[in-house]
């Protein structure tokens, strides 16, 4: 498995939660939001490229995502559980 690489089960549990297929891109803006998150939740601006500060403001206007004052960021939990399987599936190099 190369880590960090769409499949096609990858983009099944996409199509399922979100309703659509994500781009390469948003799979490896996920490990990133996932440190923030359990890390201070306080999200650098200067660590995003343009193309990923518009897939976030996709997952804004999906209702999955906030981006509240000072930078703090929040999921919604089913957002949450979403990504953490994406994470397993595309990550995770030793299942059991």
């Amino acid at each position: 498995m190369i880590r960090g690489c769409l499949t096609e089960q990858i983009q099944e549990v996409s199509k399922k939660f979100l309703g659509r297929e994500i781009t390469t891109n948003e799979l490896r803006l996920y490990p990133y939001i996932d440190y923030v998150l359990k890390n201070g939740g306080r999200i650098d601006r200067s660590k995003l490229s343009i193309p990923e500060q518009d897939i976030i403001d996709m997952w804004k206007e999906e209702g999955n995502f906030n981006w509240g004052y000072g930078a703090i960021i929040s999921v919604t939990k089913e957002f949450y559980d979403y990504m953490q399987e994406i994470l397993w599936l595309s990550y995770v190099e030793v299942k059991k």
